[in-house]
């Protein structure tokens, strides 16, 4: 967790630099899944994820859009014979979007998404056991969305994050492992001029 001091600060330091620009929280839900190249089927986790945004005007309508997130993924499995079991991943989350805003109420984003891992857990009834060292501690995604403006200070966002990277360290037995996450988020913004 110490890692995300020094990049708040930047965050907040660099948007005060800039006229025009501003500083948000967001705080929703993550709906969290892994693709495997063994087939293996696995289910939705439903979590969270909570942050801060800072939005750097580009040109026009083009803005920059950079977050510091707590996002926690993961997937469901079936371990028998403990039943359902959670995996999951909690990830200091940097997504680096390009921001397209055609009109004040709608924008769209796309670009890439910095994952790094903090926690790994697997846990049902029967136990709850740290699983970090089977993981790799970096997970590149590219990550697109839109949002819409509700009010003054509040907007509704949606995001899909699509995992480039191998996240598991023994693909041999396991296969590979590539994050899925679909997010839904409500943020809020310190001043409303964007």
């Amino acid at each position: 967790m110490n890692k995300i001091y020094p990049l708040l600060f930047f965050i907040v330091i660099g948007t005060h630099l800039y006229g025009q620009n501003n500083v948000g929280f967001k705080i929703g839900m993550n709906i969290s899944n892994v693709k495997n190249s063994d087939g293996n089927n696995f289910s939705t986790l439903l979590n969270f994820n909570t942050g801060i945004i800072a939005k750097f005007k580009i040109k026009n309508k083009f803005l920059l859009n950079s977050e510091v997130l707590l996002s926690n993924k993961g997937f469901n499995s079936i371990l028998i014979p403990s039943g359902t079991t959670a995996t999951n991943l909690a990830y200091l989350s940097i997504p680096v979007l390009l921001e397209y805003q055609p009109t004040k109420k709608f924008y769209f984003q796309l670009g890439p998404e910095f994952n790094f891992l903090l926690n790994a857990k697997m846990e049902n009834t029967s136990f709850n056991e740290s699983v970090f060292d089977n993981y790799k501690k970096m997970d590149i995604a590219i990550a697109g969305g839109l949002g819409f403006k509700i009010f003054k200070s509040f907007k509704l966002e949606t995001r899909y994050s699509l995992g480039l990277s191998r996240i598991i360290q023994n693909e041999i037995i396991f296969g590979s492992y590539k994050t899925r996450t679909f997010q839904i988020n409500l943020l809020y913004f310190l001043n409303h001029r964007k």
